[in-house]
Formats: C-alpha cells, structure tokens, sequence
C-alpha cells in the first residue's frame, strides 16, 4: 500500500475507477476495518482510503483535551494489513472544514479519479456537517454499510474512549478489533523503579493518547523487534511521591536491557487493579511482586 500526502493546493495524479472509504475515522476500530476492507473488495481497478493529517476534533470540538484513541502513523499501519492501493492522506486546517459538501467532492474527490465510495450510512461531511450519502449518490456509486454494533452497543471511538478511561481494556479490545496501543519513546525517569527491584521503562507518548484507568495492567511491549511480557503502571505514583500528569511506566518481566530512547509499543490486554498509596516501600514491593506474579501466569491471548 502506498501512502500518498496531499493538500488542496497540490493534490495527486489522478486514479481512474478509485473506490474510496470514507469516514471520520477518528480511530481505527471494527467498523473502520470494515468500510476499508469493502473498499477493497468492491475496486475493479483501484481502492484506498481517505484519512485527514489530524482529527476534525482539534478544529471542531469544544473538547480541549482533544485526548486521541489512534495516531495517523498507526491508522496507516492498521490498514496497511487491508490490501488496499492507496492510503491519501490530506493536510487539513480549520479552513479545510468549512469547505461545503459540493467543495469537497469537486476539489478532492473527483480531482483524485474517485468513482465508486465506501461509507457508513451516518456518514456526513462538509460545513456543520450539510453532506450527506443522498448527495454523494449524484456523483458516484455509493455502497453504504449499516451502523455497526456489538452487544447493542454502536462501535464508535467515543464509546471505546469511555471503556480505557474505565480501565474497561478488554472490553475496548473487543471494539477496536485489537488490543489498544501506544507508542513513543524511552526516556530516563527518575529511577524509583530500580530502587525498589522493579526498573521500568518511562515512556514519552508520540501523541496526546487517552489514557486507561490509573492502575496495573497485564500488557506487551513491542521492542528491538518483539514481544515481551509487561506489568504496566498507569499512575502518578502516589506512594513515592504524588506527580502532577499520570505516566506509564513498563516493566519487562523477561527482558533486562537498557532502551534509552527506544521506540516502543505498549499494548493492554488485562486490568489487575487500581492504583493506590501504599503505607511504605515495602508495602509496594510486595503488592508489585503478587501483580508480577499474576502477570507471569496469564496468556497474552486469552
């Protein structure tokens, strides 16, 4: 799959005959999977995807958090596994959306050869959201899936949001169709870990990510290449020493090795417990060796 960037005043060469999934896509989860790999299936000649460089939410939404549940390097990454042609990805500013419905279609869906499109059947787009599958049916053949849902509950990212800032991790992986993930590099913390017998592995996020729960959780970690076993704290460590923002900090339960300034990936797959202030240090180092313990015995995909 080829990734193509792109803005409205230098857009790419034309493809004739491109199906095109369309969405917010805010995240990348089940439904997301699903309008892509229609897309696909439904090409006779090209296919691809249409992501934005940064979510609408950060020129839309009252939200000033703007909290992220996936990256665009790992939408990319996701849909690369699809089979499609094409990932565009468009440059965007809060002009871009206030672009009306007919301004999308003929400055960036026609320009780029699009004859065919994915999406779901609440897809709007354009100014306060004016554009809709009535009129995208004028201009191309439209193949609209229905809303997706899983224990009568719609898949959205809003509703997986709400799971990880529960600690609901399982429930969320369920939704997402993967375990949630993030990612970012290892920097040097202030060593408390490896005080106590437990070093960790301080991670710097690539992106303003939702955070699960504050608690201990059962997860792996993706480095040098591989994955190994973790016990992962989310928390602003209260027993050392309370700190402003939570952080994540991994333990590797079968890996000793310095990866300053490594970049790694952290998946959570099980919640153990919420963080809480233990009366001393060996409090904490007893509870840290009963949840390696429990960690130790699980399998990564069960």
């Amino acid at each position: 799959m080829e990734t193509i960037k792109f803005s409205l005043d230098n857009l790419p060469g034309k493809k004739d005959n491109l199906t095109l999934a369309l969405g917010t896509f805010d995240g990348f989860h089940k439904a997301h999977y699903k309008l892509a790999l229609n897309a696909r299936l439904e090409a006779t000649s090209y296919s691809g995807i249409l992501f934005f460089s940064s979510s609408p939410e950060n020129y839309l939404s009252r939200n000033k958090s703007k909290l992220i549940l996936t990256s665009l390097d790992d939408k990319i990454r996701y849909v690369s596994k699809i089979g499609l042609d094409y990932a565009y990805v468009v440059d965007v500013d809060k002009s871009f959306f206030s672009l009306a419905p007919i301004e999308f279609i003929k400055r960036i869906l026609l320009p780029l050869g699009v004859s065919s499109i994915v999406v779901g059947e609440d897809f709007r787009f354009g100014k306060d959201g004016a554009g809709d599958v009535t009129l995208l049916r004028q201009f191309f053949k439209v193949y609209c899936l229905k809303i997706e849902k899983l224990d009568g509950v719609k898949i959205s990212s809003s509703n997986i949001k709400e799971y990880i800032e529960k600690g609901e991790i399982k429930k969320a992986w369920k939704f997402l169709g993967h375990p949630y993930e993030i990612c970012g590099y290892v920097k040097k913390g202030f060593q408390n870990g490896h005080k106590i017998g437990f070093p960790t592995l301080n991670i710097s996020f690539k992106d303003n990510y939702v955070l699960p729960l504050n608690g201990v959780y059962y997860g792996l970690c993706y480095c040098l290449g591989l994955p190994y076993k973790a016990l992962i704290n989310v928390g602003n460590n209260p027993t050392i020493g309370k700190l402003k923002e939570p952080i994540i900090e991994v333990h590797l339960l079968n890996l000793n090795k310095d990866l300053y300034n490594d970049f790694v990936y952290v998946s959570f797959l099980e919640f153990k417990r919420k963080e809480i202030k233990f009366n001393s240090l060996q409090e904490l180092k007893n509870q840290i060796e009963d949840d390696k313990k429990w960690a130790l015995s699980l399998d990564p995909f069960k």
